[in-house]
């Protein structure tokens, strides 16, 4: 069958049978070949309806034929193409597209003036249809084929469409799919489809396309559970332009895991959308560490998307229990914003992710010293700002109310977190990385207080530089203004100069015991007795660190009393007084003594020698003014009451 203004080859059949019967009439002469039986190694048909009738005159002849094939072999359906009056970028599409497949059953009419052909005025009627099954349709290069696609597929005219109720993309079923053009004339070609399957195909699918570009580096790492729905639209040019995308993932209840951050999303529902430029939204219901949350995603002007999830997290939910132990003191709940922005790249070849963690805080305790502490009522502001994906440690700033501002290096993130470096800032300003490993704590404050049970002298285990400056420091009810700190910590030992209203070396060992105490060096010490004692409840002496002390020049209330050399060692029940020892020319005061809890409550009891070498002045100093003059004695006390060791008096 040659016809070379029609199809592109002569169409080779090695069967034709039945009867032609023509006749010539007034107005020409008629060919009937209905029942003709036409067939090759690609398809078996039969002419249900078959007459050509050509017109006295030279008019077009007319044709009115109705074919009926079965078992056609679609991988070869370019033959059988009117390539005639079809735009040949179309013809490619479907030689490409068409890649095989069974064509159970096909029907062909044509009716009218074949000059008239493809009827653009309606003069007549060209219809292929065509059951198609167990087909492969390779849309466009690149993108993951339609493959087990039972459809049908109609030529009418110049339109084209196409309707499948099955098929697969890779192990996901297609529910609905339909597309088509209403001219052949167009230049794109529109594809609509609906399937169902494994959430993990899905992902699979934005991967193996070439969507990838685009989505690729926001779904990289991922991993997806339970069932999903997909629906896509593809707008194919017939040019060979870029396609246009767009579609939604709906997740029903599977996990999300993202295993570059060692997350989990539990229980993921709703939409995610995409299109060819990238994400493009998503509005998710989930639970994320066993809490209810959301996740929301939007596309920025910029290019990339921005994701951002909701929920009402502890600390330890929030960053997992790696981070959490980074930040003791800290309890309840609160509600966060955990904003990620993805570049259209995604991260790599420098590119990071910016990302951002907003809490008012309200519902979580903040257990630190003050100005840092607040009830659960009390709301204060919290962000954390990190870069992701720059390779090498992830830099975070924080700033917690109007006091703290902060820096850190984090590195070996998110597998084993920890701090390489940074500074913490309490009402200092703003904080800067230092250069070595380690961490600077730098406070400026009105006010600080330590209490008399601070084994490490409440310093912070995860610092190494400690830089304060305190309008007055409170340790155990006595009071010292103006104070300055400068200290460093090496091998867990921490040594602080003092300067101000407290002059001297304080040294902290990595594990005080009574082989290693706290050793404080003063070149001054003026004590208020009783001072903090008055309705405050005395301090648990279980709870006093061992101490060495020695003062150059302690005083009580301004009133000098000589050297002090002053040990303290830890007890099972409390604490005993090893050594107290006074010296000046005037006299010399040793003391010892316990101090220790029961069931009763407190107890104490000491034993003290004294020798002056004028006892009045020595009583004056100590606070007792007596009438006696340039007397020397020598003295023995013993005593013992209910009550702590600092109630001790001479009165």
């Amino acid at each position: 069958l040659d016809a070379p203004e029609l199809l592109a080859a002569p169409v080779v059949l090695d069967e034709v049978s039945g009867s032609l019967r023509w006749q010539r009439e007034a107005t020409g002469q008629r060919l009937d070949f209905g029942g003709v039986r036409l067939g090759n190694a690609d398809l078996r048909s039969v002419v249900e309806r078959g007459a050509l009738v050509l017109p006295a005159g030279g008019a077009s002849p007319e044709l009115d034929l109705a074919l009926r094939a079965r078992d056609l072999d679609l991988s070869r359906t370019g033959a059988y193409l009117p390539v005639g009056v079809m735009k040949p970028a179309l013809v490619s599409w479907l030689r490409q597209a068409v890649v095989s497949g069974r064509g159970r059953d096909a029907r062909v009419v044509f009716r009218g003036p074949v000059s008239a052909f493809p009827f653009d005025g309606g003069e007549g009627l060209f219809e292929a249809r065509v059951l198609l099954e167990d087909g492969i349709l390779d849309y466009r290069e690149g993108w993951p084929r339609l493959e087990e696609i039972e459809a049908e597929v109609v030529f009418r005219n110049r339109a084209f469409s196409f309707d499948a109720v099955a098929g697969k993309i890779f192990d996901v079923d297609l529910l609905e799919a339909r597309g088509g053009w209403a001219d052949v004339r167009e230049r794109r070609l529109d594809l609509a489809g609906e399937l169902r399957g494994p959430g993990a195909s899905m992902l699979r699918f934005l991967r193996d396309s070439p969507l990838s570009a685009r989505v690729g580096p926001q779904v990289e790492g991922m991993e997806v559970s339970g069932e999903g729905r997909l629906t896509l639209d593809l707008g194919i040019p017939m040019d060979g332009g870029p396609a246009s995308v767009r579609g939604t993932v709906d997740l029903e209840g599977g996990d999300l895991v993202l295993g570059r951050w060692g997350l989990a999303l539990e229980q993921v529902s709703g939409p995610l959308r995409f299109t060819e430029q990238g994400l493009d939204g998503a509005d998710l219901s989930l639970r994320f560490r066993g809490r209810p949350a959301r996740l929301e995603a939007t596309a920025v002007p910029a290019g990339g998307t921005r994701f951002l999830l909701k929920g009402r997290l502890g600390v330890g939910e929030l960053l997992g229990p790696g981070v959490a132990r980074l930040l003791p003191g800290l309890s309840g709940r609160a509600d966060w914003d955990i904003d990620l922005l993805v570049p259209r790249g995604g991260a790599g070849s420098g590119v990071t992710m910016p990302l951002v963690l907003r809490s008012d805080l309200r519902g979580l305790t903040v257990d630190l010293p003050a100005p840092l502490a607040k009830s659960a009522g009390e709301a204060r502001p919290f962000q954390a700002g990190l870069s992701l994906g720059g390779g090498g440690p992830i830099p975070v700033e924080l700033a917690y109310g109007e006091a703290l501002r902060a820096v850190l290096a984090l590195a070996d993130f998110p597998a084993a977190p920890r701090i390489e470096r940074g500074e913490v800032r309490i009402d200092a300003g703003a904080a800067s990385l230092p250069e070595a490993p380690g961490m600077r704590l730098v406070l400026r404050l009105p006010r600080l207080e330590v209490g008399a049970g601070a084994s490490g002298g409440g310093l912070p285990g995860w610092a190494r530089w400690l830089q304060a400056d305190l309008g007055a420091l409170e340790v155990a009810g006595q009071r010292f203004a103006g104070v300055a700190v400068r200290g460093e910590s090496r091998g867990g030992e921490w040594r602080l100069d003092l300067a101000g209203g407290l002059a001297g070396r304080l040294i902290v060992p990595a594990d005080p015991g009574p082989d290693a105490p706290l050793r404080l060096v003063l070149e001054r010490l003026d004590l208020a007795p009783g001072a903090g004692a008055d309705g405050d409840r005395p301090p648990d002496p279980r709870g006093v660190p061992p101490l060495v002390t020695t003062v150059d020049e302690f005083s009580l209330e301004g009133r000098p009393l000589g050297a002090l050399r002053l040990v303290l060692v830890p007890q099972p029940d409390g604490l005993r007084l090893s050594e107290a020892r006074i010296e000046s020319p005037l006299h010399r005061m040793e003391v010892t003594g316990r101090w220790w809890l029961s069931g009763e409550g407190q107890h104490a009891s000491v034993q003290a020698t004294l020798r002056s070498q004028d006892l009045g002045r020595t009583l004056e100093r100590l606070g007792h003014p007596v009438p006696v003059a340039r007397a020397a004695a020598d003295a023995e006390i013993e005593g013992s009451w209910a009550g702590p060791l600092t109630a001790f008096s001479l009165a």
